[in-house]
C-alpha cells in the first residue's frame, strides 16, 4: 500500500503543552468575568435611572392627583355652601312673600268690604233715583208691576189697585187683559194715592195687601244685601239719599247730577 506524504513538511514542531491550554482559559474567563461586571455595571445604573425616572414621574402624578383631587373638593365644598346659602335666602324671600301675600290678601278683603259698605248704598238711591224717573216716563212699568202684583192676590174676585194719579190712565188701558187674562176677577176698583211713587201700586184684595212699590222693592234687595254682607263682619253704610225727586227730571250735561249725602238718623 503506497504512503501519502505531505509535499510541505515542517521541519520543527511546537511541543503540546497544557499550561498554555489553563492559561489561555484563564484570560477567556477573566475577560468573560470583566465583561459580565461591566453589563452588571452598566444594567444597575440602568436600573437607577428608570427607578429615578419612575419615582419622579409617580411623584408628578401623585400631585396632578392630588390637585384634581383637591379641586373637586373645593368645587364640591364651594357649590355644597353656595346651595346653602341659597336655600336659606330662598326660604327668606319665600317667608316674605307670603307674609306679604297674607297681608296684601287682607287688605284686599278689607278694600273690597269697605267698597260694598259705601258703594251699596250709593248704588240703591242711584237705583231709586233711576226708576223712579224711568217708570214716570214709561207707562209699561206700572203696567208690569201692576200684572205681577194682581198675578200674586190669591182671592181675585174683588181687588182695588192704588196707583201714583199720574199713572192712572195706563192701569185702565190695562183692566180688559188682566179680566181677560183672569175671569174671576169680576171687580176691580182703581184708586189715585200720591203717597205711592210712580211705576209702584199696591192691590188690596180680601186676602190682604201686595205692597208692589218699587221702593218697596229696592229696600227688599237691599235686605238681601245686607244679609250677604254681615256674616263677614260689616255692615251697610247709612242710607244715601240723592238730590231731588223721582219725578224731577234728571240733571242735564254740565250740572251737578248725582250728590249723594247720608240721610239725617232717625229720632
Amino acid at each position: 500500500m503506497p504512503l501519502i506524504k505531505a509535499d510541505n513538511v515542517p521541519m520543527t514542531s511546537a511541543a503540546f503543552s497544557m499550561a498554555d491550554i489553563e492559561q489561555h482559559a484563564r484570560q477567556i474567563i477573566a475577560r468573560a468575568k470583566v465583561h459580565a461586571d461591566q453589563l452588571l455595571a452598566d444594567a444597575k445604573v440602568q436600573a437607577d435611572k428608570l427607578k429615578a425616572n419612575a419615582s419622579l414621574e409617580g411623584k408628578a402624578l401623585g400631585i396632578e392627583q392630588g390637585k384634581k383631587e383637591g379641586r373637586e373638593q373645593a368645587t364640591t365644598q364651594a357649590r355644597n355652601q353656595a346651595l346653602a346659602e341659597q336655600k336659606a335666602k330662598l326660604i327668606e324671600t319665600v317667608g316674605v312673600l307670603t307674609k306679604a301675600a297674607r297681608e296684601l290678601d287682607a287688605r284686599l278683603q278689607s278694600i273690597q268690604q269697605e267698597a260694598r259698605s259705601e258703594l251699596i248704598p250709593l248704588s240703591l238711591a242711584i237705583a231709586r233715583r233711576v226708576t223712579g224717573f224711568v217708570a214716570q216716563r214709561d207707562p209699561a212699568i206700572v203696567q208690569a208691576n201692576v200684572h205681577e202684583a194682581v198675578r200674586l192676590v190669591m182671592s181675585k174676585a174683588a181687588i182695588r189697585i192704588a196707583i201714583h194719579p199720574s199713572q192712572k190712565q195706563a192701569i185702565e188701558s190695562l183692566l180688559p187683559q188682566l179680566k181677560l187674562q183672569w175671569p174671576t176677577m169680576q171687580q176691580v176698583e182703581l184708586s189715585e194715592d200720591a203717597s205711592i211713587a210712580t211705576g209702584g201700586c199696591r192691590v188690596y184684595s180680601a186676602g190682604g195687601v201686595i205692597d208692589a212699590e218699587l221702593n218697596k222693592q229696592i229696600d227688599r234687595i237691599a235686605a238681601e244685601l245686607a244679609c250677604e254682607i254681615e256674616p263677614v263682619g260689616t255692615t251697610l253704610a247709612s242710607p244715601v239719599t240723592l238730590q231731588g225727586t223721582a219725578d224731577a227730571p234728571l240733571p242735564t250735561p254740565g250740572e251737578p247730577s248725582l250728590a249723594p249725602t247720608k240721610a239725617d238718623p232717625k229720632p
